[in-house]
Formats: C-alpha cells, structure tokens, sequence
C-alpha cells in the first residue's frame, strides 16, 4: 500500500511540476506580450506627435509663402498674383484647420502653450480671411491693404515659428 501511495505522489507531482512550468511560461509570454505593446504605444505616440510638430512646420512654411505672394503681387497686382495669393492663403488655412482639431492638442499631450500657441495661431489665419477676400477681388483695394496684409501676415509667421519651436522641444522632452 505504501508503494502504491509512492507511485500516486510521484505521478501527481510531476504533474503539478508540469501545470506550474506551464504556467510559468504563458505568465511570461504574457508579460512579455504587454512589455510589446507598451513599447509599441510608446512608438505610436511618437509618430502623433511628430505629425502635430509637421503640421505647425508646415503652417510656417505656408506662411513664408504667403508673404512671397504678398511681395509678388505688390509688385504686379494682376489678376494672377492675386489668385496666386488667395490660393496661398488658401492652403495656409487648410494648415490652420489641422492645427485647430482637437488631435493637434491630444498629440501634444494637451500641453496649455502649445495648444494656446495654436489656437492664437488660428485665430490670426482665419482672421485674415476676410481682408483676403476683399483683396484678392479688387487690385485698388489690395494696394490700399497690401501694408496691413503684410503685416498681419508676418505676425503670424511669427506665431507659425514659435508654435514649431515649442512643438520641437515637446517632441524633443518626450524622447
């Protein structure tokens, strides 16, 4: 009976042995499992936030483009240049809608200077709008504003930039 009882115990801790390396390797796997995809989200964050600093780059550069437009224009104010200048500001003011989403704010982890460097960056672009309606319609009216409208646009040139630097350098600390 005691050889029986040994035989039993043998065959019950191997058994036992078994279940807890089994166990054991799929508690691993699944450490592991969470440590990847922590990693992974860690990855994904990054790329966010490098899109949000691309979009604040992009809307400076709009901006330099936009003042070349002005210059160009207050040069020759053909029908042309002021085309060319309303469609500049056109593609700055689709930067602007990027920058105004709430994505823009959430990929820069809700940081209050950079989602208030937007939003003043914002207010400026679409603010504008209507000068530039009202000049890219009527060449006297465009050389009545081309001194506003140049300085209205550097302002925001100078937003654009600060709102990349400040982008940069959040982008920079969370690596």
């Amino acid at each position: 009976m005691i050889g029986v009882w040994r035989d039993v115990r043998r065959r019950h801790a191997a058994g036992i042995l078994i279940l807890t390396a089994t166990s054991v390797g799929i508690f691993s796997s699944i450490i592991i499992m969470f440590l990847s995809l922590a990693e992974r989200q860690k990855e994904i964050d990054a790329g966010i936030r490098e899109n949000a600093v691309w979009a604040a780059y992009q809307a400076d550069r709009e901006t330099g483009r936009l003042i070349e437009a002005i210059y160009a224009a207050a040069q020759s104010p053909t029908p042309e240049a002021l085309d060319a200048l309303l469609l500049r500001y056109d593609i700055l003011y689709s930067r602007a809608l990027l920058l105004s989403e709430g994505k823009f704010s959430v990929a820069m982890g809700g940081n209050t200077e950079i989602v208030g460097a937007a939003a003043e960056v914002y207010t400026s672009i679409v603010g504008l709008a209507p000068v530039i309606d009202t000049v890219t319609r009527d060449q006297d009216a465009f050389l009545r504003a081309q001194t506003r409208l140049l300085n209205r646009a550097e302002t925001i040139r100078e937003q654009t930039q600060r709102l990349a630097q400040v982008g940069n350098a959040l982008t920079n600390e969370a690596r």
